[in-house]
């Protein structure tokens, strides 16, 4: 595509869609989000409860809605060995962090990443997310990502400090 916005993560990300759609699902951040829209006035009320003044501020940019999806309780957002491209922001909702079936921590923090260092290291998932509830994330591909953080640099300060806690 001429227009980067409608570009892919990168190489590893349109490869993994290769291999995904050919054991038969595949979709980047854009099919994502579409498939999980939410209607106008759910958003507004999602966006109006909100509690962090900076996720509240960015979620009512012209736009931004492209990226919020919503996930029913006990959907996989993402598993474990799978090599997901895509790095979701909790916006509302709780979501069980598992691994060999076993439940190893629950999020719930508004504007938590999940997903962030496989997507930006290109590496498996180590763990599976799933939505212990009805959850509402920001869905971002790796390029995406580093569009996002690069214009929002309190949110990129986020993003080490969480990745920083995940990787000790």
């Amino acid at each position: 595509f001429i227009d980067p916005t409608l570009r892919p993560g990168g190489a590893a990300e349109v490869l993994t869609q290769i291999r995904t759609i050919g054991s038969g699902f595949g979709l980047d951040s854009r099919t994502v989000s579409a498939s999980r829209r939410i209607d106008a006035q759910e958003l507004d009320a999602l966006i109006r409860s909100l509690v962090d003044p900076l996720w509240s501020a960015i979620c009512r940019s012209q736009g931004f809605e492209n990226f919020i999806a919503r996930f029913e309780p006990g959907e996989i957002i993402s598993q474990v060995g799978i090599e997901s491209h895509h790095t979701y922001v909790l916006l509302k909702g709780s979501v069980a962090i598992e691994k060999d079936a076993e439940v190893l921590d629950t999020e719930n923090r508004e504007g938590t990443f999940l997903g962030e260092i496989a997507t930006l290291t290109g590496s498996p998932q180590q763990v599976t997310l799933r939505a212990a509830e009805t959850i509402w994330a920001c869905v971002f591909n790796e390029s995406e990502l580093e569009r996002f953080i690069t214009l929002h640099p309190a949110v990129a300060i986020r993003l080490l400090r969480s990745m920083a806690k995940r990787l000790a």
